[in-house]
């Protein structure tokens, strides 16, 4: 889900929701199987296990990609911790996680994205790595270095890799300095629909509407009509904003 095709990209900026509240869960174990020593994915995780010396992982993430990194732990030998939301309380990676904890919401703000609520359970599990996955916290440089912060392994880029090209702008000056080829885009965030309809007007149809900051499909519209474009920016803000 990302449209790379049409003439021109715009980018909105959207400001990061920050949340304090404590974490309420329960630990409980669960079943595990694992690869044959000899097998590629055993050798290619319990390599970074070893060098990292990590022990237990928490996922801070829901769905597939909790279900993969938490088969991969398993496979080579480590603990997994999920976090969970109350509408993911039966979920799959719930169930085959060592230890899962609630995170006491509903809402991605008041769960997935809740940084402060994943340090603390990570705190209180004994968990000595974050695996982000993808999408929600995955590209927060913020959270990245509050992990690093916390005396906790990282799994994911460093921070200064996620500030540089989690921000969709940024990243992209940075294509231009060493001259990778782009497709027309604003120089920097707009303001409003109409920078977002002047730029249109230049560039043709279709163009794509995407959050600076924006990751996992929030935030991404691809307007094709000139009376769409106001009502995509605002939606695309919305999700941004809320995310």
């Amino acid at each position: 889900m990302r449209p790379n095709s049409g003439p021109g990209t715009a980018f909105a900026s959207d400001p990061r929701l920050g949340r304090a509240p404590i974490a309420s869960g329960h630990a409980r174990k669960g079943a595990t199987t694992r690869l044959p020593r000899d097998s590629p994915s055993w050798t290619s995780v319990i390599r970074l296990g070893g060098l990292v010396g990590i022990s237990k992982v928490l996922v801070a993430n829901r769905g597939e990609i909790a279900v993969r990194v938490i088969r991969a732990a398993a496979d080579a030998g480590l603990g997994s911790v999920a976090v969970y939301a109350q509408t993911d309380a039966n979920a799959l990676f719930v169930e085959l996680a060592d230890e899962a904890f609630a995170l006491g919401g509903t809402t991605p703000a008041e769960t997935y994205l809740d940084i402060a609520k994943i340090l603390d359970i990570a705190s209180r599990s004994g968990a000595d790595a974050i695996h982000p996955g993808y999408g929600f916290l995955a590209e927060n440089a913020q959270f990245a270095s509050a992990v690093l912060a916390a005396g906790l392994v990282w799994i994911g880029p460093p921070p200064e890799a996620i500030e540089s090209l989690g921000d969709k702008v940024k990243a992209r000056h940075i294509a231009q300095q060493v001259g990778a080829p782009l497709v027309p885009g604003t120089a920097d965030p707009v303001a409003d629909a109409a920078e977002v309809i002047a730029f249109a007007e230049e560039h043709g149809l279709p163009i794509a509407i995407k959050a600076a900051y924006g990751g996992g499909g929030r935030g991404l519209k691809v307007a094709r009509e000139m009376g769409e474009i106001t009502e995509l920016f605002d939606s695309a803000v919305r999700e941004a904003v809320s995310a």
